[in-house]
């Protein structure tokens, strides 16, 4: 599924003319540093947290622009959401799982 999905992404950033970024984005930076200095049970309580809390924003994102228009962004966004779904759900479980403090 993933290999389908970066093939539609890259086919929608095409015809929009969009170039796809090389890298993290200064959000994403700084959430990777934050838990690159966390470690033991305070690195597994963010990362799960960032993993429930990121997939959610994700998710009404892409809703957002699928529901928009009827253009190769809308296609990627729709084909996308069941996968992003699966996550989150792992996420969730992951989140139930474990102990909190």
């Amino acid at each position: 599924m993933k290999t389908r999905i970066a093939f539609i992404s890259s086919a929608a950033a095409s015809s929009l003319g969009v170039t796809p970024p090389a890298g993290p984005n200064s959000r994403q930076r700084t959430a990777y540093e934050h838990l690159a200095a966390l470690c033991g049970s305070r690195f597994d309580r963010a990362f799960v947290k960032s993993e429930v809390k990121d997939p959610k924003r994700t998710i009404a994102e892409y809703r957002r622009e699928a529901n928009a228009t009827n253009s190769p962004a809308s296609s990627y966004a729709a084909a996308s959401l069941p996968v992003l779904h699966k996550h989150l759900r792992m996420a969730e479980a992951l989140e139930r799982q474990s102990p909190r403090g």
